[in-house]
């Protein structure tokens, strides 16, 4: 919940600077800056590759396409819900999955 949260209120604060209404913009920003602190520590594109590679292998998928994709998701999803977005870690999956 407080990731969607902090989500919308750096959305919010976009849209109130393209609309060149700075204070309500920093407003926002203030707010999710509170939020922040109750966050985990955000992964890296680095960190969701290697978490990625190592689920891959210890859910022995090496090979079998995209049949092992919910296997692989199934594994993942507690250990990077709120720490990744859900559709970076998924086509790294789908990277690694496939080949590509």
């Amino acid at each position: 919940m407080l990731v969607s949260e902090s989500k919308r209120r750096h959305e919010a604060a976009a849209v109130y600077d393209d609309a060149g209404r700075a204070e309500l913009a920093a407003k926002e920003l203030a707010e999710a800056a509170v939020l922040a602190d109750y966050l985990p520590e955000p992964l890296t594109h680095d960190e969701v590759v290697a978490l990625v590679t190592a689920t891959v292998v210890e859910a022995d998928a090496v090979g079998k396409g995209m049949a092992a994709m919910g296997p692989v998701m199934g594994r993942l999803r507690p250990q990077v819900t709120g720490r990744a977005d859900s559709a970076e870690v998924a086509a790294e999956v789908r990277r690694q999955l496939t080949g590509g």
